[in-house]
């Protein structure tokens, strides 16, 4: 049978271990620690601040005849930290290789033209300040076109409020 040793006392015989041939003066009191501790522990489990959305735009893209079973979103969000996040998804586009997606403000005609790929059918142009891109300022009522590589508009949509 082996003999059983009260845990109280077997921390007791570590703590004594552990601080053995240390000098009185290399010793810091627990009570002395604890206040700074506690102040470290709540400066740590502050609450992060969340970003909170300032103006988010959307735009389901419609397919042209020259591409009928295109789709497609375009989505603009902008925080109100000032970071800009504007994409553009498209699948089941039926000609792979270099695709534009072109944002035109009504009367003021063109204001960006961004390129991506399209792969199997599927591409997508995803710009983010945070990642030291320079996507386009938008507002509602701003119509985003995705054309193929044969300059063929293939979709089409106009930015909403999201809801």
């Amino acid at each position: 049978m082996k003999p059983v040793i009260p845990t109280r006392l077997l921390g007791l015989t570590l703590a004594a271990f552990l601080f053995a041939g240390c000098t009185d003066s290399a010793l810091t009191p627990v009570e002395d620690a604890a206040p700074s501790l506690r102040a470290e522990q709540a400066q740590t489990a502050a609450p992060k601040t969340a970003l909170v959305l300032a103006t988010s735009l959307t735009a389901p893209l419609v397919a042209t005849d020259a591409d009928p079973l295109a789709s497609g979103r375009a989505d603009w969000d902008e925080f109100d930290d000032g970071r800009i996040k504007f994409s553009v998804e498209v699948e089941d586009v039926s000609m792979d290789g270099t695709a534009r997606a072109v944002v035109v403000r009504p009367g003021s005609g063109i204001i960006f033209k961004g390129t991506f790929t399209i792969t199997l059918g599927l591409g997508d142009l995803n710009m983010d300040t945070d990642n030291g891109d320079n996507p386009p300022i938008l507002q509602a009522g701003d119509r985003i076109v995705v054309v193929n590589a044969n300059k063929e508009r293939i979709l089409r949509g106009t930015l909403a409020a999201a809801v």
